[in-house]
């Protein structure tokens, strides 16, 4: 089975003698073909100590911001459990952004008169 390498962009700070940021490279190998095709949606991968890879579901950062029931989850070191479990917290996720996205438009704005 064929192998690709993952990079990703990474920000840090500088060490304390230079001024602002600077961008690292940060490089995921062995990560296998079959995990970077058809992968449902924020479920990421990160490589253990133990260097095996495990799975976990991230939600995004603006919906922590506006209050989503639905937390991160580590969803362990078997693809296709993880993938089933991504897809399934990805209905509920679909499902509150679809109410979510209702209830702002059926909010009214009112006045009152004296």
């Amino acid at each position: 089975m064929a192998h690709l390498i993952l990079a990703t962009d990474v920000w840090e700070l500088s060490p304390a003698n230079a001024v602002g940021i600077r961008k690292i490279r940060r490089v995921y190998s062995n990560v296998e073909n079959r995990q970077l095709e058809n992968r449902p949606r924020y479920l990421q991968t990160r490589q253990l100590k133990s260097e095996r890879w495990a799975y976990y579901w991230c939600l995004p950062w603006w919906a922590r911001r506006e209050n989503c029931p639905l937390h991160n989850e580590p969803l362990g070191q078997d693809y296709e459990k993880a993938c089933l479990r991504a897809a399934f917290l990805n209905s509920y996720f679909d499902a509150w952004r679809l109410h979510r996205k209702k209830t702002r438009k059926s909010v009214r704005i009112c006045t009152l008169e004296r």
